[in-house]
C-alpha cells in the first residue's frame, strides 16, 4: 500500500523538478546569449583600438632619477634622447609616463 502511494507520487515529483530544471536552463541559456552578444561588442571594439596603441612600439627607460614635483615625462625623454645625440620631437611620442608608484611612496610603506 505505502509502496502504491510512493510510486503515484513519484511521477509529480519528477514532473515538477523537471518543470524547474527547464526553467533555470531558459534563465542561464538567455543569459548565456546575452553574454555572448557582449563579448561580440567588445571584441570589435578592441579591435578598433588595438592600432590605435600597440606595445611594439613601448621602450622602457630605467635609472631616471625622480622629481618631487609634477614631472612632463616626454620632455625628460626628448631631454634623455637630445643628451644621447638623437633626434626626437615630443610628437614623435605616442604616450610617456612612469611604472608604478613613486619612490617615495615605496619608502613610505
Amino acid at each position: 500500500m505505502v509502496t502504491s502511494i510512493v510510486q503515484a507520487f513519484i511521477p509529480q515529483v519528477i514532473t515538477g523538478t523537471k518543470a524547474s530544471l527547464n526553467e533555470q536552463i531558459e534563465s542561464l541559456v538567455l543569459e548565456n546569449n546575452i553574454l555572448i552578444d557582449q563579448v561580440a561588442e567588445l571584441t570589435i571594439q578592441a579591435d578598433r583600438v588595438e592600432p590605435l596603441y600597440n606595445r611594439r612600439n613601448c621602450l622602457r627607460f630605467t635609472g631616471i632619477p625622480e622629481t618631487e614635483d609634477k614631472e612632463d615625462t616626454d620632455k625628460i625623454i626628448v631631454d634623455m634622447a637630445s643628451e644621447l645625440g638623437a633626434n626626437l620631437f615630443i610628437e614623435e611620442i605616442d604616450h610617456s609616463h612612469r611604472l608604478g608608484p613613486p619612490i617615495a611612496i615605496q619608502r613610505k610603506a
